[in-house]
């Protein structure tokens, strides 16, 4: 991609980019004889990026049919991708999610280079 072009730039001059606040956290060990954890959240960030709903066809072909309805799909800058890594909640609007991880605990996110692509799924709190 060229660098002329900021993606990021066009899409806040159309208004289309939404604030996304994310919870990091990180987990103790309460007793390591029964392997207890807790998880502590951190203060959150709120970032700004483009957030879009999951299709019925790439969550049939795509993802299996894995995903709960109302995931969503976020455009964010690439230096944000930490910051996806270590979120534990997710909130866009009014709803929460958390990342996307598959059977081998691995992060949907797609890493392009000038940007990530991040799967959110619907999480019930």
């Amino acid at each position: 991609m060229d660098r002329r072009v900021d993606l990021f730039k066009i899409l806040k001059n159309e208004e289309k980019l939404t604030n996304v606040t994310i919870f990091p956290a990180y987990e103790s060990v309460i007793d390591p004889y029964e392997k207890n954890k807790e998880t502590n959240l951190l203060n959150p960030i709120t970032i700004k990026a483009y957030v879009m709903p999951l299709s019925f066809q790439s969550l049939k072909w795509k993802f299996f049919g894995q995903l709960p309805m109302g995931s969503k799909q976020i455009i964010a800058r690439k230096r944000d991708k930490n910051s996806f890594i270590n979120a534990h909640r997710i909130k866009i609007g009014n709803d929460y999610y958390k990342c996307y991880t598959d059977d081998q605990q691995g992060f949907a996110l797609k890493e392009y280079e000038n940007y990530i692509v991040v799967i959110v799924e619907w999480k019930n709190v």
